[in-house]
């Protein structure tokens, strides 16, 4: 299982799946600080958001649901069916409210996965999965609600 981690001093974002003792030292490969490896954070390697975290992500987004006609109503006035969460929608509603705000976005695309940073000033947060949405999903996610990493 992969284990990516975040350096306490420049925040960067690396690999550490293949150190299996969290109380040993080791080299950032960015900013070449050395660092016990327990004093990084662990980074989400999990894949999707439950539907009830993504209704709470799309009503902090400003999104209601109206029972009666069974539609979500965007912060626009647009209605939607089903939960809008794809991927355009999460640009469209969700990242302009955070760069708004002050919070800067890194989107990481690699072959076997995606990373995405959020963070403004001492606050990071991160999410990574398999495709941009999932990931993306999941800073967001974490950036809502103030969890740790």
């Amino acid at each position: 299982m992969k284990k990516i981690v975040i350096c306490p001093h420049c925040k960067g974002v690396f690999d550490a799946s293949n150190l299996y003792d969290s109380r040993i030292r080791v080299q950032c490969p960015l900013c070449e600080d050395w660092i016990w490896l327990v004093d990084c954070q662990e980074v989400h390697n999990t894949n999707k958001l439950t539907q009830e975290q993504l209704i709470s992500l799309l009503q902090e987004c400003g999104f209601q649901f109206y029972v009666a006609s069974g539609y979500w109503r965007a912060p626009d006035g647009k209605r939607f069916k089903e939960l809008p969460t794809d991927l355009n929608n999460l640009f469209k509603y969700a990242v302009p409210k955070l760069l708004q705000e002050g919070y800067k976005i890194d989107i990481r695309i690699r072959k076997d996965e995606t990373m995405v940073v959020i963070n403004k000033g001492d606050f990071l947060r991160t999410g990574t999965a398999l495709k941009l949405e999932s990931a993306l999903s999941w800073a967001i996610w974490e950036v809502i609600h103030g969890n740790p990493i």
